[in-house]
């Protein structure tokens, strides 16, 4: 009777090896090839306008003024960029561009600042702060995004849009309210030129809330 060999079988082929090393290198090649680094994510700042301290006069506000921030859509809450194409009916968020702050949060400081420097309130704070109000600035801000392929070609502008309003908190009065839109080209398609005509719009916009700010209240 003849013993079968166990084991025998189990031996590797050195035609199967190569073909299987051969197989696995060039999987990895192909692998290496279709991997792209991913883009580093940027982080921006608004800065806004640093107006020159006001001369020493009488505040237009007598009283403090409190700034809330900026009710707006969950989208624009968000920190990454919004942009558009220009329609108005669909938005988007860059996936590797954020502000440092939601835009309502950098809007909400920088209003804070110009108006303590312009002399609009006895003080101006935020909520924050934890003091009764003689007056609260409230508003919305609609629109803040990048409109890329503006006025159908390759240009890109900055869109923005809000309401602002003033309210005396003793008798709940209205003492100004304004509505502003601003639309403002880039100078090229970059993410930081339209920064930088976001801040562009944002001075116009600190210079009309504190131009509409009434006085002797």
């Amino acid at each position: 009777m003849r013993r079968r060999r166990f084991g025998a079988s189990c031996a590797p082929r050195t035609g199967m090896v190569r073909v299987g090393l051969a197989g696995l290198l060039l999987a990895s090649a192909l692998l290496g090839c279709s991997i792209r680094p991913v883009p580093a994510t940027r982080f921006y700042r608004l800065v806004g306008a640093s107006p020159e301290p006001a001369p020493a006069r009488k505040p237009r506000l007598q009283g403090i003024l409190v700034v809330e921030r900026f009710a707006t859509d969950d989208l624009i809450a968000e920190r990454p960029i919004v942009y558009s194409d220009g329609t108005g009916t669909e938005l988007h968020q860059h996936r590797y561009h954020h502000w440092v702050e939601p835009p309502t949060d950098m809007l909400q400081q920088l209003l804070v600042s110009y108006l303590q420097a312009t002399g609009a309130a006895s003080m101006v704070t935020t909520p924050e702060a934890r003091v009764r109000p003689d007056f609260v600035l409230r508003g919305r801000l609609s629109r803040f995004e990048r409109i890329v392929g503006a006025d159908g070609g390759s240009g890109v502008r900055v869109c923005i849009e809000t309401r602002v309003s003033i309210t005396r908190v003793a008798d709940r009065r209205l003492l100004w309210s304004d509505r502003y839109q601003v639309e403002l080209p880039a100078s090229d398609a970059a993410i930081s030129a339209s920064v930088a005509a976001f801040d562009r719009g944002l001075d116009e916009l600190l210079a009309h809330v504190a131009a509409g700010i009434p006085a002797r209240w």
